[in-house]
């Protein structure tokens, strides 16, 4: 126990430095820092090396509803793959480090880097929390206090500046993430994003992620229930059964090409 205490201390002190010389460096909104910290403390103040997630699925297009298997991997803080088996068949989307593909069966796409723009670590909320505060690009601005189903919720923008990467800035619109933060519990409860394959007049898909029924999961808090919705239509719903930390998963299980 003691050893967990000291690593979580380090992890802890390691995250909050990154994020001050995130706000000195990109003059980042104290506010939404404040909250973001307290968040991370509150999903347990440890960013696991990575996560094996397994759970099933459910997938509603229109009339017809199918159900399977999911396994989300993440892996530090720009590392993530979401790999679904249905009836229809199999899917994965895989991000690394600023690179997406999308496998349908045995058939691979590299997704275009505007859509990878806004792709990153959706279902591991405690990442999602983690970039904000330790990603040095990405600015983060506090939006104010709401109100979902008698709950009040912190509102927040975070966005990728690229400021390390000055050719890629035309893309930093693409990357706009809007988060509410439950002013009690400090969990992460919903995250909202749009999705687009290029530039120009091509229709975004808006993307909203619901988190629900955390728990502790070896001191470190994580939803056990996930929803998500496209274009304000529920399309997927996301019921975990086993999560495993610090499985040794490496660069290979995020392979793009």
């Amino acid at each position: 126990m003691r050893v967990r205490a000291i690593l979580m201390s380090f992890v802890m002190i390691s995250v909050l430095v990154f994020a001050l010389e995130a706000q000195q460096s990109a003059g980042r909104d104290p506010q939404a820092l404040t909250v973001l910290q307290n968040s991370f403390r509150a999903m347990g103040g440890i960013l696991p090396t990575d996560a094996v997630v397994t759970g099933t699925v459910t997938i509603v297009a229109g009339s017809k509803t199918d159900n399977g298997t999911i396994r989300i991997l993440a892996r530090g803080l720009e590392q993530y793959a979401e790999e679904i088996q249905t009836s229809d068949g199999f899917k994965r989307e895989a991000y690394s480090k600023g690179i997406g593909a999308e496998t349908e069966g045995t058939s691979r796409k590299e997704k275009s880097l505007e859509w990878t723009a806004n792709g990153d670590l959706a279902g591991a909320p405690i990442h999602v929390v983690a970039a904000a505060l330790a990603m040095p690009d990405l600015a983060v601005e506090y939006i104010g206090l709401e109100q979902e189903n008698a709950v009040a919720l912190h509102h927040l923008r975070v966005w990728d500046t690229y400021a390390s990467r000055p050719k890629l800035q035309s893309l930093s619109r693409f990357s706009v993430k809007d988060l509410w933060v439950d002013t009690i519990t400090g969990f992460l409860r919903r995250l909202s994003f749009e999705r687009r394959e290029a530039g120009g007049a091509v229709d975004g898909i808006g993307i909203v992620v619901f988190y629900s029924d955390y728990r502790d999961v070896g001191g470190t808090f994580y939803p056990f229930h996930i929803e998500k919705s496209l274009n304000g239509t529920p399309w997927l719903t996301i019921q975990i059964e086993k999560i495993a930390f610090n499985t040794g998963l490496s660069e290979s299980d995020f392979s793009i090409h």
